[in-house]
């Protein structure tokens, strides 16, 4: 990435750092830097670690590749929200997992009656399109789902695009 373009969304990153309300446009804004930075598919998949007996070579080198893309994505996220936001995340194992709890239904309730007002870029009448919600089941397989009935304030992050 060319040092004029980083500085340009550090600098989108810096003045909309993640505050609690604000979660969906700073997610938004984070995925297009971490994409850039081509490690925005740690967000999404999860590396089993340690690697089973016998691994060859080729997986070792991947494993360590993914946990250097993770941690830099985790410092990016860290670096990105209030200092408040950085100490309850800080001890976070990967960056999977502090978006994980930071897009968790109840976290964001709190968030949201905390602040008392919904969060950015949702509203009570915005409908959701197939290619807006992601579920996940026990087994991390990614699921299509079918809504019936209302909608809570919530709007599902729908997944990153692939590079």
């Amino acid at each position: 990435m060319t040092t004029q373009l980083s500085n340009i969304l550090t600098g989108i990153l810096d003045n909309n750092r993640l505050t609690g309300p604000n979660f969906l446009n700073w997610l938004r804004n984070l995925k297009i830097f971490l994409n850039l930075e081509r490690i925005g598919y740690v967000l999404d998949f999860k590396v089993h670690d340690p690697l089973l007996e016998g691994a060859i070579p080729k997986e070792r080198d991947t494993l360590d590749r993914w946990k250097e893309h993770d941690m830099r994505a985790m410092c990016y996220m860290l670096a990105f929200m209030t200092n408040e936001l950085q100490k309850q995340h800080k001890k976070m194992q990967s960056a999977s997992k502090i978006l994980d709890h930071l897009n968790c239904p109840k976290y964001l309730a709190f968030l949201k009656s905390k602040k008392d007002k919904p969060l950015e870029g949702t509203s009570s009448n915005e409908s959701l399109d197939a290619q807006d919600v992601r579920l996940r089941i026990g087994n991390e397989a990614t699921v299509a789902a079918l809504a019936i009935g209302s909608k809570s304030f919530l709007r599902v992050i729908p997944d990153i695009l692939a590079i």
